[in-house]
């Protein structure tokens, strides 16, 4: 397996402009900073995009992300696009622009399944954008996320991420690239 291209990222998002504001909304009330103290959140980390770079993968390529990508692909235009509704609304305000108490409404109720006007599975729906959000705030950020090393900076981890070494069926190391 060429790790040194297996593992580049995309170049650009899956979700459009609209659809990455949306969801930035939605991760600010999942994962919100706290600039009086110091606490990157969601949008210091990029959250967002790294979903938009997530869900721009192959499914089928060589590196597999996770058995659900298909699914989240083909998921998340529709989740966004009824949240966009139920936004406009109950708020009148775009999804991209709710702030981080009627963002925060949205995902309580689709946390409790109760969050009228969502047609799909709300638990689903809810543990993937939580996942997602937390992922694309604390995971290495040569996957997208974690912009410029934030939050592990914040944490006291101030180095870069290291090279991960894996051996091939030749018995050869390759090496996944820091980017």
């Amino acid at each position: 397996m060429a790790w040194d291209s297996d593992f580049r990222r995309p170049d650009k998002s899956a979700l459009t402009p609209a659809q990455e504001a949306g969801l930035a909304a939605l991760f600010r009330a999942i994962q919100p900073s706290d600039p009086e103290r110091g606490i990157p959140g969601a949008d210091e980390a990029g959250a967002a995009h790294f979903v938009g770079l997530l869900l721009a993968r192959d499914p089928d390529g060589p590196v597999r992300i996770h058995p659900d990508l298909a699914a989240w692909q083909n998921a998340y235009p529709g989740w966004l696009a009824e949240l966009e509704t139920i936004a406009q609304g109950r708020f009148s305000v775009s999804l991209a622009d709710c702030d981080v108490g009627q963002a925060g409404e949205l995902i309580a109720a689709l946390e409790g399944g109760t969050l009228k006007g969502f047609s799909g599975d709300q638990g689903k729906a809810f543990g993937t954008l939580w996942r997602h959000c937390l992922q694309g705030c604390w995971s290495d950020p040569r996957w997208g996320g974690n912009r410029d090393r934030i939050m592990w900076r914040w944490l006291g981890h101030l180095y870069d991420p290291q090279n991960v070494v894996i051996a091939d069926a030749e018995g050869g190391d390759r090496h996944a690239p820091v980017r």
